[in-house]
């Protein structure tokens, strides 16, 4: 199972992301960030395959998985 986070803010990166990596049943995982917002030097350190879209938009109209999360 794949799963799209939209929103790639603070609590995401430090509480769910820990949460989401743990999960057997995901097989990756795709995040997008606000347009506006930049990746800048946040490394997303998880073993899953990951996925980064630079808006909401491109994120929901690609993403072929199964769960969206906002």
């Amino acid at each position: 199972m794949d799963i799209l986070i939209i929103g790639f803010s603070n609590l995401f990166r430090t509480r769910i992301l820990p949460l989401i990596d743990e999960l057997k049943f995901l097989n990756s995982l795709s995040v997008a960030k606000y347009c506006d917002q930049t990746w800048g030097e946040v490394s997303i350190d998880i073993r899953k395959p990951l996925i980064k879209y630079d808006d909401y938009e491109t994120a929901l109209n690609e993403f072929k998985g199964e769960i969206v999360y906002i």
